[in-house]
């Protein structure tokens, strides 16, 4: 099963707040550099999707929240302060990694559920060995 497609519909869909303001042509791009990013960081995604391992429907979710976050805030800005006369505001975002498209851990979690943990485990030693 090749990679499914994500079109610029399955962003929109869960969009929430102000119109979002980009056409679709740009969505369409911005969606296939996330994708990009998510098969390289998951080498093995084809076969998980094939397999069910990982729903199209949770592949599709985790890809549009990427690209979600990113258009959120896609220069970079920390911190945008206004001021009207004695009134002040501010707003700050939060994230390490603004401007950028990222698959972060959270991403990765959501996006291999438990399997994401395979591996890594705690570990204790007895000293003396088994007895």
């Amino acid at each position: 099963m090749p990679i499914p497609s994500i079109f610029p519909a399955d962003v929109r869909d869960r969009w929430v707040g102000d119109d979002l303001t980009v056409t679709d042509a740009q969505l369409q791009v911005v969606l296939e550099d996330a994708v990009d990013i998510v098969t390289t960081e998951v080498p093995d995604l084809e076969r998980l999707l094939e397999t069910g391992a990982i729903p199209v429907e949770r592949f599709t979710r985790v890809v549009a929240g990427m690209v979600i976050r990113f258009l959120r805030n896609p220069t970079g800005v920390r911190t945008v302060q206004s001021t009207t006369g004695q009134f002040s505001g501010s707003t700050t975002y939060a994230g390490d990694s603004l401007g950028e498209l990222v698959f972060t851990d959270s991403d990765r979690r959501a996006l291999l559920g438990k399997s994401a943990r395979r591996g890594h485990h705690a570990f204790s030693v007895m000293p003396g060995g088994v007895v």
